[in-house]
Order: C-alpha cells, then structure tokens, then sequence
C-alpha cells in the first residue's frame, strides 16, 4: 500500500483537477466499464432491482435502470473526488439545497439543542459535508468507519478534511460525540439506509421485510432530537440539488415515541428518495441480506417438517 499510496495521491489530484461534469462523465465511462467485467456486484444490482420493482418493470426495463445506476454510482465517486477539494463557495454554482426551513428551530422547547440528519447513498452524498453555512446555525457532523489500512484511512482524511464537517470515528470517538452533542448544536447526519448486519428490526424497506439499523431513531431519543431527512439528487453530471424533507418527530405531545414508530417514518422518506429517482440510490449493495437468508432458513425449517397424515 505504501508503493500506491503516492500514485493514487496523484490520481485523485489529477482527476480533482479536471471540471466536475469533466469528471462526472469521466466516471460514467468508468461505470460502463465496471458494468461489463464486474459480473457479481452487477447481479446484485439487477436482483435487487427485480425485488423491488419487479411487479412494475419488465425485464429489460429493470436491466437499463441497473446498467444506469452503475454509471450512476462511479459517476457519484468521481464526482466526489471534485467536490471534496471544492470549498461552500465554490460549489454553489453546482448544487442546490432547499427545504431549509424544515428544520425546527433552535428555541424549539421539545428539543435539545442538536439535530439527527437522517441521509442516505443518494446522488453525490460526500456533498452533505459541505452545507454547514446553510443550516441555521449547526454545524454538520457525521460518523465513519475507520479503514484497517492505515495509508488509506490517511488518503480519506486528507480528502474529508477540506470540508467543514466534524468526523468521529465510530469506534474510537463515541465519548467525544456524546460530549458534542449535548454542548454544541450539531446536526448529526446518520446513513441508515444499508444492511445493517445482524443488529436492527424487521421493517419492511422498499415494501420488503428486512433487518433495519435503528441508529437515527436511537441517536434522536437519546439526545432529544428530531430528525432532519435530507437527500442529495442529481440533476445533470456534475449539477446536484440537496433536499430537507420534512422533519421525523421523535416525540408526539412531549412523549417520547416508539423506536419502531420512528423507523417506519424514516423508512418511509427513504423509500420517497428512493422512487424520486431509483437510479440515484446505491443498489450494488446487498441490502436484502437478511430477507434471503430468512427465506432459505424457512426453507430448510419445511424441509425437515414431517409429512403432513
């Protein structure tokens, strides 16, 4: 990694330096590409896509939707590498964000003092970082993932660090997040719109029974907070409009709610963003894990079911 530390330095500078729509098609020739040599992550797409829409779409409707989405998503990686070395100013004449007054305001007496941002892998998503200006006084927050190789984790921050955005990494920063949630108004953006393991509940996602996480309705009883959806679209290459849906409360008549209650909400706005533009959202990822496994585990209960007399 050391030998390609140095290299990919100089691709991303040289990729960050070209125009973003430059880029953004630079990254939807690379999609096309990725879609014919990278059979595995392809057929999860085109299964995932048949899941959901599959009632809806014929097949050959579903196969251009899942050949777009794949251009879509390098073209969202390419773009990022841009846009990551922009500053707010700079990307104003690239982006949108409206839907700003949605967010409750700061002397909302139901509430503490900071915000869950409920976001997801839609369109250029590295862009959330990038709006703190915007949003009424927060600051815009969010939590990752450490990588294990440390030369990567270090290319990441090097590009992550140009952005107004606080990072804390999971494993490491809970205390100081906690600490920061309560001491200075955060908004916190949370993806929870992904396989989340074998933690989460059962929900249906996109009208399919699954494992859910539960960290945005979590983070918000926790803390005292509601929550903000907030979903990146893309327009055009290199052209994206950030919209504030309206707000998931975490409370009804200064009581706290249901977990439960709370994540069928944000569920809901997620699959809103998601029929907006179904190409716009990550599908190459195998987000109905638990629902196949489920299935073949019933399968396999009935199977060793004595015959019926």
């Amino acid at each position: 990694m050391v030998i390609l530390y140095y290299p990919l330095r100089l691709l991303l500078f040289l990729i960050g330096a070209l125009p973003v729509s430059c880029a953004a098609r630079l990254g939807r020739f690379f999609g096309a590409i990725a879609w014919c040599i990278d059979k595995r992550h392809r057929q999860v797409t085109i299964d995932n896509l048949r899941l959901v829409f599959g009632k809806e779409l014929s097949e050959a409707q579903i196969r251009a939707l899942a050949f777009e989405n794949y251009k879509r998503v390098v073209e969202a990686y390419f773009s990022a590498i841009c846009t990551l070395q922009m500053s707010e100013e700079a990307l104003q004449k690239y982006m949108t964000l409206t839907g700003v007054e949605n967010i409750p305001p700061q002397n909302d007496p139901n509430y503490g003092v900071s915000r869950v941002g409920l976001i997801g892998h839609f369109g250029n998503f590295e862009l959330y970082a990038k709006n703190s200006a915007k949003l009424q006084g927060l600051q815009f927050a969010t939590t990752y993932r450490g990588l294990d190789n440390k030369l990567g984790d270090r290319l990441l921050e090097t590009l992550r660090s140009k952005s107004n955005c606080l990072f804390f990494e999971r494993r490491r920063e809970g205390a100081a997040l906690k600490k920061a949630m309560v001491s200075q108004p955060l908004l916190v953006g949370l993806l929870a719109d992904q396989h989340p393991g074998d933690r989460g509940i059962w929900l249906p996602f996109m009208g399919i029974e699954c494992l859910c996480s539960t960290s945005p309705a979590v983070f918000a009883l926790r803390y005292n907070c509601p929550i903000i959806p907030a979903f990146c679209y893309r327009r055009a290459p290199g052209r994206w409009k950030i919209v504030i849906d309206k707000t998931i409360h975490s409370k009804v008549n200064g009581k706290p709610r249901s977990i439960r209650e709370i994540m069928v909400e944000v569920n809901a706005a997620y699959e809103r963003a998601i029929r907006q533009d179904p190409a716009n959202w990550f599908w190459p990822h195998r987000r109905w894990k638990s629902y196949y496994k489920r299935l073949e585990n019933q399968k396999k209960e009935n199977a060793h079911e004595p015959p019926q007399p």
